[in-house]
């Protein structure tokens, strides 16, 4: 009878108003979540070289460590008779696919590799080497020193990629601020 008392002088709405902030924390999270899943690329990385024609396709990722690239991807065929590289790429911008871009370039062929660069935007200049060795592709791009558009000073001096796998794992507890989910993973992580 005493434990009943004292639950009945309980401040209910105390309990009833953390409950529902909780409840609504985890709303939050929810529709955060929902509201940012970043687009899902369906590229395979690969190189092949069929007699005088190269191929290669993929999604540009950084290999120096740097901040992600826009998401897109990336087809290059390349012709040894024509000695022209085609490369073909799209990007995708909060949540919209961007349309597709055609680039010619000239390319020097090997047995080993073809290499083509890029010399045309106002602020880099782009070298690409497709090693049919590795069968990776290489590109740096490097920021021109005295470029015509000031905003290309802001770009980084030097970024090295690759073109890999477009599989690309999202974390939400590493993206927002998401406390609920950010435990709940560390708990997962945990066992």
């Amino acid at each position: 009878m005493n434990l009943l008392k004292r639950i009945a002088r309980w401040n209910w709405w105390k309990i009833g108003f953390f409950i529902a902030l909780f409840l609504f924390e985890c709303a939050r999270e929810w529709a955060v979540i929902e509201a940012f899943e970043p687009p899902k690329i369906a590229s395979i990385a690969r190189v092949d070289r069929y007699d005088t024609f190269v191929t290669a396709s993929g999604q540009w990722q950084r290999l120096d460590g740097g901040s992600d690239m826009l998401p897109g991807s990336t087809k290059i065929e390349c012709w040894q008779d024509q000695g022209k590289c085609y490369e073909i790429s799209y990007m995708f911008m909060n949540g919209y696919v961007g349309e597709p871009n055609l680039d010619v370039f000239d390319a020097k062929f090997s047995d080993d590799a073809v290499t083509y660069e890029n010399d045309a935007p106002q602020c880099a200049h782009y070298s690409v080497r497709i090693d049919l060795n590795l069968k990776k592709v290489i590109a740096t791009r490097d920021r021109k020193a005295k470029p015509s558009n000031e905003m290309c000073a802001k770009l980084e001096p030097r970024i090295e990629m690759t073109l890999g796998e477009g599989r690309h794992d999202y974390r939400p507890d590493q993206e927002h601020f998401v406390p609920v989910v950010w435990l709940l993973v560390r708990l997962m992580d945990a066992r």
